[in-house]
């Protein structure tokens, strides 16, 4: 039972079945005396070498290291930018892809970024349960 009002979150894994009878109950979980909202949550791989989509630094080819927060070359760790005062961050994946007109303020690894949540949805497609619902 959960006692104070700190927010938990757990992320798991279930069948197309199972999520099927979450969704019949509202998008509700009930384990025990307690409901909890269900929300639908997808990883998308972003490699901390490249800032590139599908893979992590240990399988990453790019000879070049982009930084997270400024694209430029050299590790997200020791960007000399993003601790100052009116720094912008600038996405290496929108600075590259068609969310150029997108107001590129953000890091690489920031949820509100056009290019991952593009990432998220061809990764939605490749999902059974969202497939079998079009």
């Amino acid at each position: 039972q959960i006692k104070n009002s700190e927010k938990c979150q757990a992320t798991i894994r279930v069948s197309n079945n199972i999520r099927r009878i979450i969704e019949k109950q509202g998008d509700r979980l009930y384990i025990g005396s307690n409901s909890f909202k269900v929300y639908n949550q997808f990883h998308v791989k972003r490699c901390n070498n490249c800032q590139g989509f599908g893979h992590y630094k240990l399988e990453c080819k790019s000879e070049k290291t982009v930084c997270g927060y400024c694209s430029e070359h050299h590790s997200s760790e020791d960007c000399p930018h993003k601790n100052h005062n009116g720094f912008i961050p600038c996405c290496s994946n929108c600075k590259k892809s068609k969310f150029t007109d997108h107001k590129n303020t953000h890091s690489a690894f920031d949820r509100i970024c056009p290019s991952y949540a593009a990432e998220q949805k061809l990764l939605r497609k490749t999902i059974n349960y969202y497939n079998s619902k079009n």
